[in-house]
């Protein structure tokens, strides 16, 4: 879930920004300048969350149905917030 809604909004940023870095975990770091310092700790948790929910063994109990709907809010507002911010910015000429 966390891939397929934030691959576009990742292409969209790293289009955008120059100084973009290469992994998940540093691009939740640099998230604070684009978005509220809430919504990317947000995001950063939701990605962790996921994270340990797709490598789930079997002693240890699925995401609850409010969990998930919690994270796909937040993947939701995230996705919103970047578009605004990427779209507000102007386009340098040289980058694209």
């Amino acid at each position: 879930m966390w891939c397929a809604r934030a691959t576009p909004v990742t292409d969209r940023w790293h289009d955008r920004v120059t100084v973009c870095a290469s992994s998940g975990g540093a691009k939740l770091l640099c998230l604070r300048q684009w978005v509220q310092p809430d919504l990317a700790g947000r995001a950063a948790y939701t990605w962790s969350a996921l994270s340990q929910a797709c490598h789930q063994h079997a002693y240890e109990l699925a995401p609850t149905s409010w969990e998930l709907s919690g994270w796909i809010e937040t993947v939701d507002e995230l996705e919103r917030a970047v578009r605004a911010r990427v779209a507000a910015r102007p386009v340098d000429p040289i980058i694209g």
